[in-house]
């Protein structure tokens, strides 16, 4: 049996004839190809349409609409895109937009957003654009700006003690910054009430007011000289109790003089009648003539009785104005020999337990006299001295009172075998210094002569700063900086519509990593989804892997080409 098919409306042409594409470009003419095939020992003959081979009406075409992309032809041969949204590079539903600097950044133009205009602080247009001032952190500079580099920097200035840039205070005598601006005259503060800089006349101090009639002279808190009014005893002290006693003498006080002491008789009245030379009564009853004598003694002339009172005796004053001898028990003169046994002699026992002076020959304390010429001094042969020569230790006097010492080794301090040296700092340390060895020179990390200065870049191991700095007194610190998702300070980058850090210096186009197949971000035109490859031909459209609407190709019939019920392919 011959049957012959029909051909479908979009490919249905009489055998023989020409057919055309979309484009009206000659594809060829339809033929017949009969097939022939046995069956159960019977031969059957069947009559197939053989079409040219015609562009799928899905093709890529060109609608010349620069808003539209993925141009196709359509069914009925009408070449259309899908409207597009183009970003400032010129990239359909692209990424790219402009930053804060005015650039078209981001997205396919390989610029990080506001990268083009970020000044010395990482601010996107900011203020701290090179020429402009800053602040470098170091006190010893002035006219800080940022340099072509961004870097902060100032001129070195000498500062006064005011802090002033080259200005002219200075520390006066009185320990005070004066001059320059500060307004206070230099050694005004500490001038005493005689206008000497830190001088000893200061209030409370004593003085003179040039008054006779004051007492207790001293500085007032306003500087003047004064004293209290003074009552003077005849004696001429200020409030003295010395007066003028019964014998018309000054006395009492401090005058050392016993108030009436220098009238009194020989019973002890002032200006009495019992002076040396009246008459008295000796109380003897062998005496006659009783009289004072001039030193107040009361005495007769014996009735030929001796001293001692004995009638007739032998006792009579010796040389020392002694009664001795006779009945007396005393030697004649035996109580003022001196210790040579010379009547009222002169020598005596000195400082060396020795009899000198007086007839001995010997003279006083000569027979102890240390090195230094003092009785019993403690300067002894074999005691420490000062020979005066600072290259010698350990002088002592010699036998003969020479101060003599050993030659000695002198540290750098001085100190014969002393144990200073002069340390890495250049600084004489150690011994008896009471500086420890390159204390003077450490740096911020105790190393002599170390980089870690004061000004100088460091770490405070904490990652919230930035520009961390040894401050003046050796701290270790940072400025506070923001810190963007990819742990840039004051960076650009975030967390975009698929949950990843892009942006900034991450290298990621924000988004780029979770658009669908349509270029929506998290969206629904995932491969394997359903689409639409706008081919009338095809069905089951779906997404491939790479982003590919494509379907099942339909034959003539409507039918997937992999399958036909009569199992014909």
């Amino acid at each position: 049996m011959t049957t012959t098919g029909t051909p479908s409306t979009t490919c249905g042409r009489p055998a023989g004839t020409a057919a055309t594409d979309c484009a009206g470009v000659d594809a060829g003419s339809w033929g017949v190809r009969r097939v022939r095939r046995r069956h159960h020992g019977h031969r059957t003959e069947l009559d197939l349409w053989s079409a040219p081979a015609l562009p799928n009406p899905a093709a890529p075409g060109d609608d010349n609409n620069g808003n539209t992309i993925n141009d196709v032809w359509s069914a009925n041969c009408t070449c259309a895109g899908v409207a597009a949204n183009f970003d400032c590079a010129g990239v359909s539903n692209g990424t790219a937009a402009v930053d804060q600097c005015g650039v078209c950044a981001g997205g396919t133009t390989g610029i990080v957003p506001n990268s083009t205009c970020l000044d010395c602080l990482g601010v996107p247009n900011g203020a701290a654009q090179p020429g402009s001032t800053c602040d470098d952190n170091n006190g010893n500079t002035i006219n800080d700006v940022w340099s072509a580099n961004c870097t902060c920097a100032g001129t070195a200035a000498n500062l006064d003690c005011a802090g002033v840039a080259n200005g002219t205070a200075a520390v006066d005598q009185c320990g005070v910054c004066a001059g320059g601006t500060t307004g206070i005259v230099p050694n005004s503060t500490c001038l005493d009430c005689l206008g000497v800089p830190n001088g000893a006349a200061q209030p409370g101090s004593t003085c003179d007011d040039n008054s006779g009639n004051t007492i207790n002279d001293v500085w007032s808190a306003n500087c003047t000289c004064a004293g209290v009014p003074a009552n003077f005893d005849c004696a001429g002290v200020a409030n003295g109790t010395a007066a003028v006693d019964q014998c018309g003498v000054c006395a009492g006080g401090t005058t050392g003089i016993v108030p009436n002491s220098t009238c009194l008789d020989c019973l002890g009245v002032p200006n009495g009648a019992a002076q040396p030379g009246t008459t008295c009564n000796d109380n003897n009853g062998n005496t006659v003539n009783d009289v004072w004598s001039a030193n107040c003694m009361c005495a007769g002339t014996p009735a030929n009785i001796d001293c001692a009172g004995v009638p007739n005796g032998t006792a009579a004053f010796d040389a020392c104005g002694i009664c001795s001898g006779g009945l007396t028990g005393i030697t004649p003169n035996s109580t003022c020999l001196d210790c040579v046994g010379v009547v009222n002699g002169t020598a005596t026992i000195d400082m060396c337990s020795v009899c000198s002076g007086g007839t001995t020959g010997v003279i006083p304390n000569s027979t102890c006299l240390d090195c230094l010429g003092i009785p019993n001094g403690a300067a002894q042969p074999g005691s420490t001295c000062d020979d005066n020569n600072a290259n010698t230790i350990n002088d002592v006097w010699l036998a003969n009172c020479t101060c003599a010492g050993v030659a000695a080794n002198f540290d750098c301090a001085g100190v014969a075998n002393g144990t200073a040296v002069v340390d890495q700092c250049g600084v004489c340390a150690g011994g008896t210094t009471g500086i420890v060895p390159n204390s003077t020179c450490l740096d911020c990390l105790g190393v002599p002569n170390g980089a870690a200065q004061p000004g100088s870049t460091c770490d405070d191991n904490n990652g919230n700063t930035i520009n961390d700095v040894w401050s003046a007194n050796c701290t270790c610190a940072g400025v506070p900086a923001n810190f963007d998702c990819d742990g840039v300070s004051n960076g650009t980058a975030a967390v975009d519509q698929c949950g990843v850090c892009a942006g900034g210096t991450t290298g990621i186009v924000p988004n780029s990593t979770c658009l669908d197949c349509l270029g929506v971000p998290n969206g629904a035109a995932q491969p394997g989804s359903t689409c639409d490859d706008n081919n009338a031909n095809t069905a089951n459209d779906a997404w491939s892997a790479n982003c590919i609407c494509v379907g099942e190709q339909l034959d003539c019939l409507g039918i997937r080409t992999e399958r036909r019920r009569d199992g014909v392919r």
